[in-house]
C-alpha cells in the first residue's frame, strides 16, 4: 500500500511539465503567457466598453448563441463564436509597417438542423492587420 501512495504522489509532484505532445500544433513552443494580464480575481465592469477587447489580456472570446424556428416550424441551433489572441503583451507600432499585426482572429459558426439532425460549421483564422480581421 505504501509503494502505491509513493507512486501516486510521485506523478502529482509541482512543477512537472505537460508532455510536449499535449500541446496545440502550430503553437511554437518559446510562446509563454509572460507579460500578459492575468484574470485571476473579480472586477468592476463598465458597459459598453467591457463589450470589446481588452489590451494586455492573451485571449478573449466572445459567444453568441439561440435557437431559431423556420416559417415551416423546423427548429435551429446557432453559435457565433469570435476569438482575439494576442500576439504581444505591449501594442506594437502599428505605423512601423501596414502589414504588422497584433491580433489573430478566429471566428467560428456552427449551425444544427434539429429536424434532419445535421449540423454545419466553419471557422476562419485572420490576423487584425490591414482590415483582414
Amino acid at each position: 500500500m505504501a509503494i502505491i501512495v509513493l507512486l501516486l504522489l510521485g506523478g502529482c509532484a509541482p512543477g512537472s511539465e505537460e508532455p510536449e505532445a499535449a500541446k496545440a500544433p502550430g503553437v511554437p513552443a518559446n510562446w509563454t503567457d509572460e507579460g500578459f494580464l492575468r484574470a485571476d480575481r473579480p472586477r468592476k465592469f463598465s458597459f459598453p466598453q467591457d463589450h470589446g477587447p481588452h489590451q494586455g489580456y492573451r485571449t478573449e472570446w466572445w459567444y453568441v448563441t439561440g435557437n431559431l424556428e423556420g416559417p415551416d416550424k423546423r427548429r435551429f441551433g446557432y453559435q457565433i463564436t469570435l476569438f482575439r489572441i494576442a500576439l504581444t503583451p505591449e501594442q506594437p507600432d502599428l505605423n512601423a509597417s501596414h502589414w504588422r499585426a497584433s491580433h489573430v482572429w478566429m471566428a467560428h459558426l456552427a449551425l444544427t438542423d434539429i429536424g434532419a439532425k445535421k449540423h454545419y460549421h466553419q471557422e476562419r483564422f485572420s490576423r487584425e492587420a490591414l482590415g483582414l480581421a
